[in-house]
């Protein structure tokens, strides 16, 4: 099921954050009524994100109520798989056709001027992300073991 949402509509939709969290998305799917699966790392609000200048002003507000949304996923309907997801797993479900990924990148690999990226750098990251940054992952290219990224801040699309 394809959806365009416009940014001044979120709120509508129930989105009213400035920051804008992996498990937000997860719930405005769900209230979207479209098909999902979340796999992360972090089960609720990293605290170690308050050393980035991004988060400092608002990550003390956020931490209560992520962990809160997290709590409350099972009776909302939103399955939550708590592991990482490798490169080659992210390639299988693009190579399937049924399947786009929006996955959460340290902006600091984006700032390098990639618009692919290989199998090889973390789709989520390095352990300490300096920025994060939604992508989305929309195609695989399996001879140069690249993945073909959209990056919303890009005028390139």
């Amino acid at each position: 099921m394809a959806a365009t949402i416009h940014c001044n509509g979120l709120a509508n939709k129930g989105l009213k954050e400035t920051v804008i969290w992996t498990v937000d998305l997860a719930y405005l799917l769900q209230k979207l009524s479209i098909s999902f699966s979340y796999i992360t790392v972090t089960l609720g609000a990293n605290p170690n994100f308050s050393l980035e200048t991004f988060y400092e002003k608002q990550l003390s507000d956020d931490i209560v109520r992520v962990d809160m949304l997290f709590q409350r996923s099972q009776e909302a309907g939103i399955d939550i798989e708590c592991r990482s997801i490798k490169g080659d797993e992210i390639a299988i479900l693009i190579l399937s056709g049924k399947y786009t990924v929006i996955a959460l990148v340290d902006q600091y690999i984006l700032s390098l001027g990639q618009r692919m990226l290989t199998c090889q750098i973390s789709i989520v990251g390095p352990p300490v992300i300096r920025v994060s940054h939604y992508i989305v992952i929309c195609g695989y290219d399996a001879l140069t073991d690249e993945f073909e990224i959209r990056d919303p801040r890009s005028r390139q699309h």
